[in-house]
Parts: structure tokens; C-alpha cells; sequence
């Protein structure tokens, strides 16, 4: 393996490992109701939350890769259980 495909690998991890927490957080829930502060910024730096600022400030919002991911995530679970 090479380390691209590493770091590929940690990031489609870290989404199935999450992926309830994150789909919540796709729908609005603040990113800090459900992880720790060195979680989030570990999410920031491998490219899952971004930050986007706004008039009330700063939130963290899935970046569309990781939000792309998801989905495929979600519908292979759907499939799998035949709903």
C-alpha cells in the first residue's frame, strides 16, 4: 500500500467509525455536542469538518468529500439490510 492510499483508508475509517455522529451534525447539530476538542480539530485537519464563519461566528460544518462519503456509506447499509 502506498501512503496515499493510507491516508484514504484512515479518512473512509474515521467516517464509518462516526457516521451516526456525523449525520447528525449534517443535519444541524452542533459538532461540539458530540466530540471533544482534539476530535474536532483531528476531523479539520484530515479534511472531514470544515469551518465555516458566519455573523454568529464560526461552526463546523462536513466537507463535501466526507459528506459524499456518507452517503455511499448509508446507502450500502440501506442495501445491505434491504431497506
Amino acid at each position: 500500500m502506498t501512503e496515499l492510499d493510507l491516508v484514504e483508508q484512515n479518512f473512509r475509517n474515521i467516517i464509518h467509525f462516526n457516521r451516526y455522529k456525523l449525520t447528525r451534525i449534517r443535519n444541524g447539530s452542533n459538532a461540539t455536542n458530540h466530540f471533544n476538542q482534539s476530535r474536532r480539530k483531528m476531523m479539520i485537519t484530515e479534511g472531514i469538518l470544515v469551518r465555516v464563519y458566519g455573523r454568529g461566528g464560526c461552526r463546523l460544518k462536513l466537507s463535501e468529500k466526507a459528506s459524499h462519503l456518507l452517503d455511499i456509506l448509508l446507502e450500502e447499509k440501506r442495501a445491505y439490510n434491504g431497506d
